[in-house]
C-alpha cells in the first residue's frame, strides 16, 4: 500500500471518528433548546400556537446539523475503508458498535445492522492481522515465508484464524499457569530459614519413642 495513500486514510477515519460525536451534542442542544422552550411557555402561557412550533423548531435544528454532521463522518470513514484501503483495530470495533446499533431500528436498519455484520465477518482478517501475525510463525509453516522478510504482513483466511484461535488459548493459558507458578514459588520461603518446631504429643495419648 502506499504510504501517502496510508496516512491519507488515516487521517480521514480519525476525523471521520471525531465527527460521530456531533449527533450527541446535537441531541443535547435540542434536549436544552426545548427544556428552554417549555420554560418560557410556561411563564407566558400558550397564546399563540405559533409560538410553541416555532420553538419546537428550532430545538429540532440542533439535531439536523448533528446528524449532518455524524453522516460526513461516515462518508469519511467509508471513503478511508473503500478508497484509501485503511485497516485498523480500532476501525474493526467501532463498525461492530454501529452494526450492533443497527439492529436496534427494525427493519431498515436491522438489514444495515447485519450488512455491516457480514463484512466484519468476511473481512477480520484484513483489520485483525497485526495482532495474530506475531503469534503465527511458530503455528502456521505457510505463512513464515512472508514473515521472513521485514514489514510484511502475511494475509490469513478466516480458516485459518478460526484454527489458530483454540492454539492462542492455550498457549495463552501456559504463559498464565507458568506466571502464577514462579510468583508462588518467590512467595513461599526455602526450607532451610523455616523454624522447626518439635510437636508436643495430645493429651490422652502416650508418647511413642
Amino acid at each position: 500500500m502506499n504510504p501517502e495513500q496510508l496516512a491519507q486514510g488515516k487521517r480521514l477515519s480519525k476525523a471521520g471518528a471525531w465527527l460521530q460525536f456531533g449527533p450527541l451534542i446535537g441531541v443535547a442542544g435540542t434536549v436544552v433548546a426545548i427544556i428552554r422552550a417549555f420554560d418560557v411557555l410556561r411563564e407566558a402561557g400558550i397564546q399563540d400556537p405559533r409560538v410553541l412550533s416555532a420553538k419546537v423548531a428550532d430545538a429540532l435544528l440542533y439535531a439536523w446539523i448533528g446528524l449532518t454532521v455524524g453522516l460526513v463522518g461516515l462518508l469519511l470513514i467509508a471513503t478511508a475503508l473503500f478508497v484509501s484501503r485503511y485497516r485498523a483495530v480500532w476501525i474493526f470495533w467501532l463498525l461492530v458498535f454501529y452494526a450492533v446499533v443497527f439492529l436496534t431500528s427494525f427493519p431498515i436498519g436491522s438489514m444495515i445492522g447485519l450488512a455491516i455484520f457480514y463484512y466484519c465477518l468476511t473481512h477480520r482478517a484484513e483489520f485483525l492481522r497485526r495482532i495474530l501475525a506475531p503469534n503465527i510463525q511458530p503455528m502456521c509453516p505457510k505463512s513464515c515465508d512472508a514473515l521472513q522478510s521485514p514489514g510484511t504482513i502475511p494475509m490469513l483466511s478466516p480458516a485459518e484464524i478460526t484454527s489458530l484461535l483454540p492454539k492462542l488459548c492455550v498457549r495463552f493459558g501456559f504463559a498464565c499457569h507458568r506466571a502464577t507458578a514462579s510468583a508462588f514459588a518467590e512467595s513461599v520461603p526455602p526450607k532451610s530459614t523455616r523454624s522447626l518446631t518439635p510437636c508436643s504429643p495430645r493429651k490422652g495419648f502416650p508418647e511413642h519413642r
